[in-house]
């Protein structure tokens, strides 16, 4: 006799895509699940607290959840979001949500911690602009790139090893990239159970792409601006700035979500952190999301005074988590949101990434660019993802983490109570605000720089001097607002218990 097939986890599964979609799609019900979503945070966060964080730091995680959740009902009042795109959106989370945890157990057995959360590709230096001081050094006539076949198995690596089904694409120019007669949105469409968000200029953002990627529903664009017109096109080219909002037009127009990524330099910092430049992307252009990248120096001396100084860095800081709160804007700086993520991100940390570029070199962050080895070396050897995470620098970078506060949490193996040692999170960059561990690293590990500019850096005692000084000034300041903020001893008692009773999870 035939075995009775069960058909009940398909009627459950079938169930919960109905009830996900309709809650999804309506206005009260959506609402609701927000704030189901935010009181449980409340509980994991605050009230258990299993990692001892300090208060504040889990209060930030709560209102940064908070600004997405209400970012994206927000544009969804407006339309902003197609159905289409909802839709696929929503499967995509749902088929993972089925077999990730699976996953993710089986890789952390493997590891022995878990596995990064993502992973950053470039698989093009190409790009139709020229930015001066481009950390990428992206030109228009370069033919780096990754082939079709190994971008294709990273990919696949990352979500059958580890359940990550998250990727973002960074570059120069990721739409300029195209192997095999194939380009960027064929991969994306090919791995379709997975989601993936691009760094772009927004400069070839026309009707006929933003049509694509509302049918793909797998793709979101971060628009790169360095302000508003005159800023944009001085660094970016002239006509740049009316490209990207026509772009943004042509997103709009289908129901494609899209966020803006900013670039604070010296010169710009008051403008782009200030609330009339915060209110014109978020609620006049309708982003949804939106990065901070302060710029990082790359080579010799010409850059310094790009960067924003110390102090400047403090006040953005707070501009940024006022706006989080107050306006509930969706809005991270790589730097400045380091309470957020328990610090550093890099290296293949649990629930953190690495980088991969489109010479396939493999490095712990975009912005340490230093490698050991590539992935088309590990795939000839006959490895995989997981030998890319094992290298001695990324070792090292995550043994530093380790000392600086990112130990005990994500289920590592430990000994005695959780507890957490934080450091002072609001620094918490190896390279730029810990120079002294890239230093220790050239001595330590076999790493070389992966283009001009990062070996003219390796090799300037006036650039190492520079980054040590910005690093110590940058810690002497926050760390006062680090101790008197976040450690402050009546911060826990200051806590309700009640969600109810804490403006991170209060009725709007």
């Amino acid at each position: 006799m035939a075995r009775q097939k069960n058909y009940k986890p398909l009627r459950q599964k079938a169930l919960f895509r109905f009830v996900a979609g309709t809650v999804v799609n309506n206005s009260l019900l959506r609402k609701g699940l927000i704030r189901y979503i935010q009181r449980k945070m409340w509980n994991n966060l605050v009230k258990t607290n299993k990692g001892k964080f300090p208060m504040q730091v889990q209060i930030d995680k709560i209102d940064m959840g908070k600004a997405l959740f209400d970012s994206i009902h927000r544009n969804m009042k407006k339309k902003l979001f197609s159905k289409q795109w909802i839709t696929k959106f929503t499967g995509i989370h749902l088929a993972n949500l089925e077999t990730r945890g699976e996953k993710v157990r089986a890789a952390t057995k493997r590891l022995g911690f878990e596995p990064p959360m993502f992973i950053t590709i470039s698989p093009a230096k190409e790009c139709n602009l020229r930015c001066p001081g481009c950390y990428a050094s992206s030109t228009a006539k370069t033919i780096d790139k990754l082939d079709w076949d190994t971008f294709d198995r990273i990919l696949t690596e990352k979500r059958d090893m580890w359940g990550s089904y998250l990727t973002v694409i960074s570059g120069g120019e990721p739409f300029l990239w195209e192997d095999k007669g194939k380009n960027l949105l064929d991969m994306v469409e090919k791995h379709d159970k997975q989601f993936f968000m691009a760094y772009t200029n927004g400069t070839l953002i026309d009707k006929t792409m933003a049509r694509r990627l509302a049918e793909l529903g797998s793709f979101t664009p971060a628009i790169s601006v360095e302000g508003y017109e005159e800023e944009t096109d001085r660094r970016r080219g002239k006509g740049t700035y009316k490209k990207i909002l026509q772009g943004m037009d042509n997103l709009r127009e289908v129901g494609v979500p899209f966020g803006v990524s900013i670039t604070a330099l010296r010169h710009n910092w008051d403008l782009v952190s200030s609330d009339d430049f915060l209110d014109f992307w978020f609620e006049r252009q309708g982003a949804t999301y939106g990065w901070i990248f302060q710029y990082m120096p790359i080579g010799d001396r010409s850059t310094f005074d790009m960067v924003v100084t110390p102090e400047q860095r403090m006040v953005m800081l707070k501009r940024l988590w006022k706006a989080v709160r107050e306006k509930k804007y969706f809005m991270a700086d790589f730097w400045n949101s380091g309470t957020v993520t328990s610090g550093c991100i890099a290296a293949g940390r649990p629930g953190g990434y690495f980088y991969i570029t489109w010479s396939g070199d493999i490095t712990p962050c975009v912005f340490v660019p230093y490698t050991e080895t590539t992935i088309m070396d590990i795939y000839k050897k006959g490895g995989t993802l997981e030998d890319a995470i094992m290298t001695p620098l990324m070792k090292r970078v995550r043994e530093w983490q380790a000392s600086y506060g990112f130990t005990l949490i994500h289920h590592q193996p430990h000994q005695g109570n959780w507890e957490c040692h934080a450091k002072n999170w609001l620094a918490p960059c190896f390279i730029r605000d810990h120079y002294e561990n890239v230093l220790d690293a050239a001595n330590a590990t076999p790493i070389k720089p992966i283009d001009a500019g990062a070996e003219v850096s390796l090799d300037s005692k006036e650039y190492h001097q520079w980054m040590l000084n910005y690093g110590d000034q940058f810690n002497t300041i926050s760390s006062d607002y680090w101790n008197s903020f976040y450690l402050a001893s009546d911060k826990r008692d200051n806590i309700h218990a009640n969600p109810k009773q804490n403006p991170s999870v209060a009725k709007n």
